[in-house]
């Protein structure tokens, strides 16, 4: 009876961070693995000129260049053959902005929202959905030199209780009732009067030779009427 959302929400007993990474149905092919995980045994957070790690609560600053610093410690692992796609490792994200560790480039514009780089977490215990079996492996790692297979057989048995226990508080699994009123007033990070001039002055840099292709958005905020679960499950029904 467990589905991947299911275990996401409850997946929140145990961390703030947690990961999903789902195979959805769509039509008449069935994708084979969901996997799961929380709990991150260690923390990087990439920023402009550092990097950080957290872990056992403890945040500190690494030497070197904050790229070369975190290729280190991505290249420290090595995970044994497995015929499981995922069975624990880093999981995260790398901004656009990482790019600016790698070229020379113009002056960054602000960051409202104080977001790194990147961010990677180490999940040495994952969770993953076998849908062409219909089964459910729950997997723990021992990494060498920091873990025993009592340290995994502990891990097993937390998230086991998790899995077989109550639901967790990850937001409810259907969206609210939000009615059916005017829709919320977006508000955009640029005007369109803004934007427009932005064009203008990207075609211009591409005429001049400066640029050969440019990538311009901008960001449109609403107020939030449903938890991010739900929304996602919404736009997941949506497109799969």
């Amino acid at each position: 009876t467990l589905t991947p959302l299911a275990v996401y929400a409850r997946l929140s007993q145990l961390s703030d961070h947690r990961f999903l990474f789902e195979s959805v149905t769509g039509g008449e092919s069935v994708s084979r693995y969901s996997l799961l995980g929380a709990k991150p045994t260690e923390v990087y957070r990439l920023w402009p000129d550092r990097l950080e790690r957290e872990r056992d609560g403890r945040t500190e600053v690494l030497p070197g260049p904050p790229l070369a610093a975190l290729r280190r410690a991505v290249a420290s692992l090595a995970a044994e053959p497995s015929d499981i796609p995922f069975a624990g490792g880093f999981v995260g994200f790398f901004g656009y902005d990482t790019v600016r560790l790698v070229e020379t480039l113009t002056e960054r514009p602000p960051d409202p929202f104080g977001l790194p780089v990147a961010w990677l977490g180490r999940f040495d215990t994952v969770v993953l959905f076998d849908h062409a079996y219909q089964r459910v492996l729950a997997i723990a790692n021992e990494v060498e030199g920091e873990s025993d297979a009592a340290d995994a057989e502990r891990r097993l048995a937390e998230l086991e209780a998790v899995l077989t226990g109550p639901g967790g508080e990850g937001g409810p699994l259907l969206p609210a009732d939000v009615g059916r009123g005017a829709l919320a007033e977006a508000t955009p990070s640029l005007s369109g009067d803004q934007f427009q001039a932005a064009v203008r002055t990207a075609k211009e840099h591409i005429v001049a030779g400066d640029i050969f292709q440019v990538v311009l958005a901008r960001r449109f905020s609403v107020p939030r009427r449903v938890e991010p679960l739900a929304l996602y499950r919404a736009l997941r029904r949506i497109n799969p």
